[in-house]
């Protein structure tokens, strides 16, 4: 490894830096393209961590979809690319033939994330010491690992319970290799994953897999191949802290009864193994790297894009406030020119464009001629479905209607939770206190899919 660091650079061809490292590190300069691959395994990074992969890279590799979608949802700008991984894998292994209990295996850090509470308490539902199964729960010394401490408790308050054996250490490769070959389920109900390499390996390995269907894993883990959980979202409890950030709580009665019904299921098909080689092979891996650093090479800076954001404003709506609050907290970073498009109640000022008034006849048609002459390469609107006329709109048209010059995206929002229209009016839709907004204020906000600008599409419901 320090021959391969010191080495000279390339005489001939470009090069790429990749830093793999938490808290993010950024390498020296050096390299033609400074790439970080980041794994994450909750829905949010911190916004430090963030700032850093700004102003040190010029892309972002992702070894998950999730992981790509987490660096997204956390406001990352940079370009994004999944990579996938490379993994030795064990091979499967042939049954020894001696006598022994079917074998549940759960290896992790044991951190809170990996879930090992959870596996314990449906454990303690599932079995009890006269079945003939056991567990086995392979983890390491760290400051979040309290599994013994975790046994000790369901133990005394559970004296039947089915054998649990904890390995806490380090284990050599081939008593690893010798852990798989003794087991038949891994169970997995882990809160957060950026990859999941322990799926991949009880894949290749050929045993049973039960895993939370939600993370890393899920590029590869399928219904066909595993028993996927059902969860729900919660407040992430992780030691990282983020605010905002949610992990997935696995369902315990689903768990239950999927370590009840382990020992009669079929093993997982040839094919899971197969397909797992090839999603985890080397040479392609380095191709996928490869690839990527020679796209963000060939792609040149980003170039700034010109934002019309279409809302209500500075006037008493809860859509005008929604708008406030998200153009506050937009990063200018790659936004040439920014310009608010709303009705003829708000005076005109700098970046604020009043056109016509929301609800005329012709207003739809005047709010395309402004988007235009904008020349903008993202339109955002933001307003209620109902604040746009019937199917004769233009902005109620075909998605296969042509585009006009320069409005390439929109994404529309409904209006925010909370807000209380009935009393004060609402601004967007001009309708008096009393009366009921259609449909956008009263419950949670609804994220409307990306639509074409000239063609914006109502929700169903």
């Amino acid at each position: 490894m320090a021959a391969f660091a010191a080495r000279g650079g390339f005489i001939t061809g470009p090069e790429a830096v990749i830093s793999q490292h938490y808290p993010i590190y950024v390498p020296e300069p050096g390299g033609d393209v400074r790439l970080a691959l980041v794994f994450w395994e909750e829905s949010l990074m911190p916004a430090e961590a963030v700032a850093r992969l700004e102003s040190g890279f010029d892309a972002v590799l992702a070894p998950s979809a999730f992981a790509a979608k987490v660096l997204r949802d956390s406001g990352l700008s940079l370009p994004v690319l999944i990579t996938g991984q490379a993994i030795a894998l064990p091979q499967p292994f042939a049954p020894t033939g001696e006598p022994r209990p079917f074998t549940f295996l759960h290896v992790s850090s044991a951190f809170p994330r990996k879930g090992v509470d959870v596996l314990l308490a449906a454990w303690a539902e599932a079995f009890d010491a006269r079945l003939d199964v056991q567990l086995v729960i392979k983890s390491f010394p760290n400051p979040h690992n309290d599994v013994a401490a975790q046994l000790a408790s369901l133990r005394q308050r559970n004296p039947g319970l089915a054998p649990v054996r904890h390995i806490d250490g380090d284990l050599g490769a081939s008593e690893m290799a010798a852990l798989y070959a003794e087991s038949d389920c891994m169970v997995l109900p882990t809160r957060g994953e950026g990859y999941n390499l322990v799926a991949a390996e009880a894949l290749a390995a050929g045993l049973s897999l039960i895993v939370t269907g939600l993370g890393g894993h899920m590029d590869f883990c399928t219904a066909a191949n595993a028993r996927l959980l059902p969860f729900r979202y919660d407040a992430s409890r992780s030691h990282l802290a983020t605010p905002h950030s949610m992990w997935a709580e696995p369902d315990r009665d689903a768990l239950v009864q999927a370590l009840r019904d382990a020992p009669a299921a079929p093993k997982p098909p040839e094919q899971s193994r197969r397909d797992i080689l090839s999603h985890t092979n080397p040479a392609a891996f380095v191709d996928r790297l490869a690839n990527a650093a020679a796209a963000v090479i060939a792609a040149g800076p980003a170039q700034a894009v010109r934002v019309a954001w279409v809302s209500s404003w500075q006037v008493r709506c809860g859509v005008a406030e929604y708008s406030s609050a998200l153009l506050d907290a937009l990063p200018r970073r790659g936004i040439e020119r920014l310009a608010v498009i709303c009705d003829d109640r708000t005076p005109a000022g700098d970046a604020v464009r009043p056109v016509g008034r929301l609800g005329d006849a012709a207003h739809d048609n005047i709010l395309l001629n402004a988007i235009m002459h904008e020349d903008a390469d993202v339109v955002v609107i933001q307003h209620p479905p109902a604040c746009f006329l019937g199917s004769a709109s233009p902005l109620a048209g075909s998605a296969d209607a042509p585009a006009p010059r320069g409005a390439r995206d929109a994404a529309q929002h409904a209006a925010p939770a909370r807000v209380d229209a009935t009393r004060a009016g609402c601004g967007a839709c001009r309708l008096g206190p009393g009366r009921a907004h259609p449909g956008a204020h009263g419950g949670r906000p609804r994220h409307h899919a990306v639509a074409r600008a000239w063609s914006l599409h109502r929700p169903a419901g």
